[in-house]
């Protein structure tokens, strides 16, 4: 009894055919998590610019208001003085 070389369970073609399988399933696998990698960096850069201008803002908001008040309040006494 002599074996066929196609009837063999490992032949060199389903060899490559499930190596080249495995690489594509691999190579998926590995841009998939890249992918959410990215995916997590970004969104994580967005609520750290986001939360970053609510502090800027928090931070710069009394001293534009202190500003314009300081300013509001020379502008009265100037008017006051050319009155």
């Amino acid at each position: 009894m002599s074996a066929r070389p196609l009837s063999l369970p490992w032949n060199p073609i389903r060899a490559f055919t499930a190596l080249f399988v495995s690489a594509v399933v691999g190579g998926l696998a590995v841009a998939a998590a890249f992918s959410l990698l990215a995916g997590t960096l970004i969104l994580n850069a967005g609520g750290f610019l986001f939360q970053a201008l609510v502090t800027g803002t928090r931070i710069l908001a009394p001293l534009v208001l202190a500003a314009m008040i300081l300013t509001s309040g020379l502008l009265g006494l100037r008017r006051q003085e050319r009155a």
